[in-house]
């Protein structure tokens, strides 16, 4: 305990704690403020790493404010030689000012610096040989090297944080306590020693620790899946930073740590290796798909037939596909839905128009070989079923849908067609007419004898008498002349008669010239109808 003029006695901890709370926040220019005190044979040593003058005076003060009571060094906290205050020394030069200043008698003056110059010697000799292992053996370093083995061994099987920094606050520790050997101590080459082989160690579980945070911080940043490429590169180079710094640790005790840490983190730079891959392969898919789509757009403003349709709807078929590739726990996955069914959407729409094309042309293929038949049977004559066949071209080619990439030419060929069906119509008409005429010409030419033969055309009804015909009616009315028969010759008059008025009906009724020709295929009468 620190002795002080008010009776309370206290530690050190509770000085060094009074030291970090108040200094730090006075001197904001210190890098790095250490400070440390032991009480060692009724004085007490402070410890500091840099020596500032107002440093040491605030030192100074709060010791003051605590009325320490014990004499008291300020050294520095690495090398024992360099003492930066020493209380004994300026209550002497105090005490020997005051005499100086003081006395009048000289001879007093004298004996009194003589017996202060005696009085520091000997609290020399005393400082000099009471510090840590001058005199004897050296306890200390033994001691200090079974503490830390010993920790080592226990906290390496429960290598948390807080065993790291516990193990790293021993070795600094330790650290300090050897420090005290001063250089004339014949222990101090060995406490050299470990205390650099304590410093390395401490330096070690630092980058264990800093591996330790890079492990942490890389497994924070995999919770928030998916990552981009630049996420993924820099949570590599924490693994590879994390593998460096565990490769470096050589402390014995934990090997075993080093090489299950080590393990783990090879593995999951190997997983981070692979999941950058993954996401470069989204990407390049994603990218490949969305060109890809800007191309078929392009072309789909150029269709012209069945094929370029077929054509899109391959290159389609290969967008859906490199969308599909993409794998969960991507970022392009994030779009892969809502891309994929936007193409599936095209891709059927242009199925769907494949189709019709399709559909279109089988149907307009149909409808060429009715309209083949149709003109096979006008080059016969068979106009009934042409008309039939002109027909049914008509109404296939109506099924069709108006907006195809044939709609034209269906339309031109419909028109076509419809023109045909017209003529084929006329055709017929006039077909049927000719043979309403065949009927009617045949009572006439054939009413119980052959009286005449005929031939009709779209234009010209042709009657040839028969010869025998008439010479019939010659021979009755030669003899009728020589009878003088007049019921004989009324009768054959109005059998001509009747036979004109045959000629000039069907004339009349079917608006067709009539010509009547004798057997000798002479013109002998044309009937027509009237203007």
């Amino acid at each position: 305990m620190i002795k002080t003029a008010i009776g309370d006695n206290i530690d050190c901890e509770t000085l060094k704690h009074k030291f970090y709370e108040i200094i730090p926040d006075n001197f904001e220019s210190l890098d790095r403020f250490e400070i440390d005190c032991f009480k060692e044979d009724n004085y007490l040593v402070i410890l500091i790493n840099e020596s500032n003058p107002e440093l040491i005076d605030r030192i100074k003060n709060i010791l003051e404010e605590y009325q320490i009571v014990d004499n008291f060094i300020i050294r520095d906290f690495h090398d024992a030689e360099k003492i930066y205050f020493s209380k004994i020394e300026q209550n002497l030069e105090v005490l020997n000012k005051k005499n100086y200043y003081t006395s009048q008698n000289f001879s007093i003056g004298f004996i009194i610096s003589i017996l202060g110059i005696f009085s520091l010697g000997i609290v020399g000799i005393f400082y000099y040989f009471t510090r840590p292992c001058v005199l004897g053996n050296c306890s200390v370093i033994a001691e200090k090297e079974t503490s830390i083995s010993s920790q080592f061994k226990d906290k390496s099987q429960d290598l948390t944080e807080e065993n790291i920094k516990n193990l790293q606050l021993s070795l600094i520790t330790a650290i300090n306590e050897l420090k005290r050997i001063p250089p004339w101590s014949k222990f101090h080459e060995e406490a050299t020693f470990f205390i650099k082989q304590y410093e390395n160690e401490v330096n070690q579980l630092e980058q264990l620790l800093t591996a330790l945070q890079l492990e942490k911080d890389s497994k924070s940043l995999t919770k928030n899946l998916p990552l981009s490429i630049d996420e993924w590169n820099r949570i590599k180079s924490f693994w590879q930073q994390a593998i460096e710094l565990i490769k470096s640790i050589t402390i014995e005790d934990l090997q075993s740590f080093k090489q299950e840490k080590l393990s783990l983190y090879q593995n999951q730079l190997t997983v981070t290796e692979n999941n950058i891959i993954k996401e470069k392969q989204a990407e390049e898919n994603l990218i490949k798909a969305q060109n890809l789509a800007t191309e078929i757009e392009n072309k789909e403003k150029q269709i012209t037939t069945l094929t370029d349709l077929e054509n899109i709807e391959k290159r389609w078929e290969t967008a859906i596909k490199q969308i599909e590739s993409i794998e969960p726990l991507t970022k392009a996955y994030q779009e892969k839905e809502q891309i994929l069914n936007t193409y599936l959407a095209n891709l059927i729409k242009i199925q769907k128009q494949i189709t019709t094309e399709k559909n279109a042309l089988n149907i307009k293929n149909q409808a060429q070989k009715t309209i083949d038949l149709a003109l096979e049977s006008q080059k016969n004559n068979q106009w009934t079923k042409a008309v039939s066949l002109w027909e049914n071209a008509i109404n296939s080619l109506k099924k069709i849908s108006p907006n195809t990439l044939i709609t034209k030419e269906i339309k031109d060929l419909e028109i076509n067609t419809t023109k045909q069906l017209e003529t084929a119509k006329s055709e017929l008409k006039q077909a049927i007419v000719r043979e309403e005429i065949k009927n009617e010409l045949k009572n006439i030419c054939n009413n119980g004898e052959l009286r005449c033969s005929y031939s009709v055309d779209k234009s010209t009804v042709k009657i040839f008498l028969a010869e025998e015909y008439l010479k019939k009616i010659a021979s009755l009315s030669n003899l009728n002349r020589l009878t003088k028969n007049n019921e004989q010759e009324k009768q054959i008059n109005t059998h001509i008669e009747q036979v004109e008025k045959n000629y000039q009906y069907i004339s009349t009724k079917y608006k067709i010239l009539v010509e009547v020709y004798n057997p000798q295929r002479q013109l002998i009468m044309i009937y027509h109808t009237p203007i």
